[in-house]
């Protein structure tokens, strides 16, 4: 039986999705304030691409706070405006995704209360037992962000093969520096037993266009390693330090971290999916007394490590 936990759907998710990958910093759960609303904001945008990927958490007085009753959150920016939807994701997180002109465009977040749209999807009609309450004490709350210098990877060329654990290759990538950049590595690993093994890594790097990176940081040897990779550092992209949380949605509840023996693992090989995340603090709206907001840019590469 495979004892990898990622299902094609939640690689594809978290691939898409998010782009990012942290350790704890500006958007790490202890930011979440214990009083008042806080609101974790993320806009991403991957090379190459136009369409903006948007995700948010809520929380009030440090609890999930799931939007009821009409309640909705609203994504503007030059192009267009979108709501966030929570359709596949915990009760408290939404995600979307906008089209966007303009890669310098202030992208703009607010709660607003839209008892029609939040009907929109349902399978009755929207025009039809409606009920429409008042807006409840997070209306109004804004954050925003604007996106980094774009990130293109020009080395090293896509689709190497490496053999040995002590191989090295160097990252060189185009774009002007930002506040942070994080390398964040997800790696599949097959057996001859036809098993796989899935993980991440991630490092927070300089934004210095170059970073030398050998094998054996993203390949484990004789030691025991998490397969979600190292959960209490890794959140790939919105929320930082709750990855757990956010990676069990996007598997449907079906994810359990499994520590395993990679020495025990007869490995074949392995496919390293490397991202570059350049990213930059936005800012919370008047009244939001916690949480955070960053606008990210990425770009990835591929390889392949065959002992």
């Amino acid at each position: 039986m495979s004892r990898f936990l990622y299902c094609s759907v939640s690689c594809m998710l978290l691939t898409t999705l998010l782009t990012g990958c942290d350790s704890p910093d500006s958007l790490y759960e202890s930011n979440v304030s214990s009083t008042g609303a806080s609101i974790l904001f993320e806009a991403s945008l991957p090379h190459g691409e136009s369409t903006l990927t948007v995700a948010s958490a809520v929380f009030e007085n440090g609890q999930p706070e799931p939007l009821i009753g009409g309640d909705l959150i609203q994504i503007s920016a030059e192009s267009g405006q979108i709501y966030l939807d929570n359709e596949r994701y915990q009760e408290n997180y939404y995600a979307g995704q906008l089209q966007l002109n303009n890669a310098n465009s202030n992208i703009q977040l607010e709660i607003v209360h839209d008892a029609q749209g939040a009907r929109a999807g349902r399978w009755y009609p929207t025009d039809e037992v409606l009920v429409d309450t008042e807006g409840s004490e997070l209306v109004g709350y804004t954050a925003s962000v604007t996106l980094p210098d774009l990130v293109e990877i020009i080395a090293p060329q896509p689709d190497l093969i490496y053999t040995s654990r002590g191989d090295e290759f160097t990252l060189e990538w185009t774009g002007s520096p930002s506040d942070r950049m994080s390398l964040v590595s997800f790696n599949i690993c097959y057996s001859s037993q036809g098993d796989s093994l899935g993980w991440v890594k991630t490092f927070d790097i300089a934004d210095t266009q170059s970073y030398t990176v050998s094998i054996s940081q993203l390949i484990p040897d004789e030691e025991t390693i998490e397969t979600a990779g190292n959960a209490q550092n890794v959140l790939t992209g919105l929320i930082q330090g709750i990855f757990e949380i956010y990676f069990e949605a996007l598997t449907f509840g079906l994810y359990e971290a499994e520590d395993v023996r990679f020495d025990d693992f007869n490995l074949t090989y392995c496919e390293l999916d490397i991202k570059l995340v350049r990213k930059k603090d936005g800012t919370l709206g008047e009244g939001v007394s916690g949480g955070g907001a960053i606008g990210s840019t990425s770009d990835s590469v591929s390889m392949e490590y065959r002992p």
